[in-house]
């Protein structure tokens, strides 16, 4: 590498001994003012037209096919950004496609796209709620179609969707009256399809104590809301374990089922399987609410409590 001078600003520069003959530079902007300064309007090359910025009047020299192409030219990005913001706002520009309209519902003057226009145009969407609110309730929505029913328990008048009185038999006029009606009249014990052998009389003989220390340790709450209460809850089923000694020691026995395990003796269990299902690992203190909730939920979900 040999040492030489920028042609323009005269700073050291390092390059190859082949470019000495050579014009150059440190930088594109000494390259750019070295040839306005030295080359300019008397060189042989030079083809460049003289012009003013649209803007600010500036004198500027273009290329020719940029002379012809554009009607406008400019010295900077900043002059032709500041000419477009005069001329090409609103209505001046080329490409307007806004409608002049009023706002459906307070009347306001707005602008609208083209293809935005409809029939129902709003200034804000406080306008379109407040609209709708009037306008598609009830009858006045064009996609009305309850139908005149009965309340299934209290007898008040009430509309139901069309789909929805034909799915279903009996409809009713708020929850309360829903729930009332299904006391009264779904099926209790076997007959429900939700029965799953009925609550088992014996916990075992580890069940009352393993109960008090639970609730001892969570001090009479809930360990998941903190409310008071003293129900206990069994993480894995009691059934479980029961269903797992049925399978292992009582195979020999004329009962076919589960079921039928509440009519045997309970001597006939092992305390094993009970004293397994009363673990304080396996016990968590609820409120009667949660209860059915996390009834069947897996381990894992008691495992952060």
């Amino acid at each position: 590498m040999v040492k030489t001078k920028c042609s323009f600003c005269k700073k050291e520069l390092n390059i190859k001994p082949s470019r000495l003959k050579r014009n150059n530079f440190c930088s594109k902007k000494c390259y750019d003012r070295w040839q306005k300064k030295i080359r300019g309007e008397n060189h042989k090359n030079w083809n460049r037209i003289k012009t003013k910025c649209s803007y600010c009047g500036k004198t500027i020299y273009i290329i020719p096919s940029r002379f012809k192409k554009y009607k406008n030219n400019f010295c900077n990005i900043t002059c032709s950004s500041k000419w477009k913001k005069e001329r090409y706002i609103g209505k001046n520009n080329p490409h307007w496609n806004r409608v002049d309209t009023n706002c459906a519902f307070c009347g306001k003057e707005i602008l609208i796209k083209r293809s935005k226009s409809t029939k129902n145009s709003f200034c804000s969407s406080k306008c379109y709620i407040s609209w709708k609110k009037e306008t598609s309730i009830g009858k006045n929505n064009p996609n009305y179609s309850a139908i005149k029913t009965i309340c299934g328990f209290c007898g008040k008048q009430i509309c139901k969707e069309r789909n929805k009185h034909k799915k279903y038999k009996h409809h009713f006029c708020s929850r309360e009256c829903c729930s009332k009606w299904e006391i009264d009249n779904t099926p209790k014990g076997e007959k429900n399809p939700n029965w799953k052998g009925g609550k088992f009389p014996y916990y075992g003989k580890s069940w009352l104590k393993n109960r008090r220390t639970a609730l001892e340790n969570a001090r009479f709450k809930s360990e998941i809301s903190g409310e008071p209460t003293n129900i206990v809850h069994h993480i894995m089923p009691l059934k479980s374990y029961l269903e797992h000694a049925f399978d292992m020691f009582l195979y020999l026995l004329p009962c076919s089922s589960y079921k039928q395990l509440k009519f045997l003796s309970y001597e006939l269990i092992p305390d094993i399987f009970f004293d397994e299902a009363n673990k304080p690992t396996n016990l968590c203190v609820l409120t009667n609410s949660e209860h059915p909730k996390y009834e069947g939920k897996p381990i894992s979900l008691f495992r952060g409590i």
